[in-house]
């Protein structure tokens, strides 16, 4: 649905179209007014126009909406709807209200250079986020690279930890802002290893700037915790339960390997010195099992990184936390947080050094 504020452009690349009532058939009878207009029209509308009138025209829930890039989808998704018919990229309100809303925060490994470019170029007023992370902006949003080189290095830039968790820090709250901006508000929230600071940012435990500062000092507090020996990082395809059985079938068993991402019932990140992951490797190349090395700055979430829980307990205790307007899962027991300023504190410290318990 088009804004009544700013845009950074005369027109969207494609429209939101959200037609709201108390029922159904009121959003229905809104996408009949909706179509004989374009129907009757003899003057070129902007799409902009259309999708805005329809969100302010109606009350009550989003009914059915769909996204149009042009008049023709526009005309046909209408038509799709007045015909009382299921199509393709047209979305219904469930009958019952059954069903919840989550938002899931990722964590580092998934950044690039240019991430969400086309939201902050559409929407000015998220630029406040970039604002909040100003040292890292050239970073996220480098010049276009002309060669492979070029790409590399911008990619490395952000590989980097002390640019990564803050880069996501200020994409992710990003898009929480523009979701927020729509009236959405989530029943619950989790994320994946760093992404879930920026679940408890967005339900008030702290706010985008603090978050990027306290994105800093956790990768600070991880490398600096590391000592000669940064470990390694391994995704392997398999459920932990069977890659435990795997392991320990190792004679002594490499003593130092902590299955630290539990990401899916067939992947599982194992993480720890670098001599105990070999070992663990060349027991999983043994029995026909896949793994790739991922390219990580240490070993997050073993013991290599033990002193770390210290100092992010330094650091976290000089941030004040607010009270959740939601729940937020947590890493390291896959419960929600309990609302307490302490033990969140205590929970993120433990956090850096701890399993995600994601599955």
């Amino acid at each position: 649905a088009a804004s009544a504020t700013g845009l950074g452009a005369d027109c969207l690349p494609a429209e939101l179209f959200a037609l709201r009532g108390e029922t159904r058939a009121d959003a229905l009878a809104l996408a009949q007014r909706l179509s004989n207009f374009v129907a009757q029209s003899t003057a070129t509308v902007p799409l902009r126009d259309l999708a805005a009138a329809a969100w302010h025209t109606g009350d009550g829930a989003v009914q059915c909406s769909f996204v149009a890039a042009d008049m023709a989808t526009l005309s046909r998704h209408l038509a799709t709807l007045l015909r009382g018919a299921e199509g393709a990229g047209i979305h219904y309100r469930p009958d019952t209200a059954a069903g919840k809303v989550a938002y899931l925060f990722s964590g580092q490994g998934s950044q690039y250079p240019g991430m969400l470019r086309e939201l902050f170029v559409y929407f000015p007023a998220l630029h406040r986020v970039l604002n909040a992370g100003r040292e890292y902006q050239d970073i996220v949003f480098p010049p276009t690279a002309y060669d492979e080189a070029a790409q590399r290095q911008q990619r490395l830039r952000l590989t980097d930890t002390r640019a990564a968790q803050p880069a996501l820090a200020m994409v992710e709250m990003a898009a929480f802002g523009w979701l927020t901006s729509f009236g959405l508000r989530p029943d619950m929230a989790a994320g994946h290893s760093f992404g879930e600071l920026a679940a408890l940012a967005s339900a008030g435990a702290f706010d985008t700037a603090t978050l990027i500062r306290l994105a800093r000092a956790r990768a600070d507090a991880m490398l600096a915790a590391a000592g000669a020996d940064h470990g390694l990082m391994v995704a392997v395809a398999l459920g932990a339960p069977r890659l435990q059985e795997l392991l320990a079938a190792v004679p002594g068993g490499p003593p130092g390997v902590v299955l630290a991402n539990h990401n899916s019932p067939v992947q599982t990140v194992i993480s720890g010195p670098t001599t105990d992951i070999e070992a663990a490797c060349a027991q999983l190349t043994a029995n026909a099992v896949a793994w790739k090395r991922l390219d990580t700055a240490c070993a997050f979430h073993s013991q290599v990184i033990a002193r770390a829980e210290a100092l992010l307990a330094a650091e976290l205790a000089t941030i004040d936390i607010g009270p959740l307007k939601w729940p937020v899962y947590a890493n390291v027991s896959a419960l929600p947080h309990v609302d307490d300023p302490a033990q969140i504190r205590a929970s993120l410290a433990r956090h850096a050094v701890s399993p995600v318990r994601f599955v």
